[in-house]
């Protein structure tokens, strides 16, 4: 085991202040695998290594026994999302950890990366998919490249919420497009929320034993195909004939929802959200 890694990784949450529970709790892992890091019992994976690195502000080389290698500020020239998306179309999965390390080195905001660059490249991607210019596989590499940048960015800037707030994002009938679902909910990680992601394929009996026991105060719906509208409206007035007034406030979101009139109304929902401003309004205020 890598020794060198054990005790870099203990000084730099000493100097930090933090205890082995707050580093766990920033990287999403049990207390007893921080510990395991330290003694060198345990070593992570390249994703959980990356994380470390963006937690603490310091390259993969440097934990792993190499000089401190911090990326510099300001002689470095910013990465584009033109690099990004060609890095995504290319599977070069290497190079798009790289441009996420280095956005956030230039203190750019998780969502401003996922805006103008994970964002972007997706819309891209779907286009260049209808117009027949890249193939279903690539599509779908795409987005698991995607998907493993996002982890790699998740809990490293978490903070605590003024009042915290327990939330389900879940996708309604066959709805099957999440990254966008997955991108709110992190965000409000990040602002200290308690955020469960149950995915899709849910029967709305199993999300009705979920909110039972999860008790969320909000559920987050995400319908981007207009096939599954109807899905979304049914588990909410299912759900909430069977709680009344315990049911928690349903947002929904999505892009078959703007070709709807008034779809909160029609859905009766709590709030209809297409931003993560108006997001964070509906819960925070």
């Amino acid at each position: 085991m890598n020794s060198i890694f054990s005790i870099r990784l203990r000084e730099l949450r000493k100097s930090k202040r933090l205890t082995q529970r707050q580093v766990a709790d920033l990287l999403h892992v049990a207390q007893t695998t921080i510990a395991n890091y330290e003694r060198g019992s345990r070593m992570p994976d390249l994703e959980k290594l990356a994380q470390i690195g963006v937690l603490f502000q310091v390259s993969m080389d440097y934990l792993l026994g190499k000089e401190l290698q911090l990326l510099p500020e300001k002689e470095l020239t910013i990465p584009q999302p033109e690099a990004y998306f060609n890095s995504l179309r290319n599977g070069d999965k290497s190079a798009a950890r790289a441009i996420i390390l280095r956005l956030i080195q230039y203190g750019m905001s998780t969502e401003q990366i996922y805006r103008q660059f994970m964002e972007q490249a997706l819309v891209k991607t779907g286009d260049l998919w209808q117009a027949g210019e890249i193939a279903v596989w690539q599509e779908h590499l795409i987005s698991e490249i995607v998907q493993i940048n996002m982890a790699l960015l998740k809990g490293a800037r978490r903070q605590e919420a003024v009042q915290s707030k327990r939330i389900l994002c879940l996708l309604p009938g066959e709805e099957s497009h999440m990254i966008g679902l997955r991108m709110m909910g992190d965000l409000l990680e990040e602002r200290g929320h308690q955020v469960h992601f149950l995915g899709n394929g849910l029967p709305v009996d199993n999300v009705f034993e979920a909110i039972a026991k999860l008790k969320p105060d909000f559920v987050l719906l995400s319908v981007t195909m207009p096939g599954n509208v109807s899905s979304a409206k049914s588990m909410i007035r299912h759900i909430q004939q069977q709680l009344g007034v315990m049911s928690p406030h349903f947002i929904i979101g999505g892009k078959a929802l703007e070709k709807l009139e008034d779809p909160r109304v029609q859905l009766n929902a709590y709030a209809e959200c297409q931003t993560i401003e108006v997001l964070f309004s509906a819960i925070e205020q």
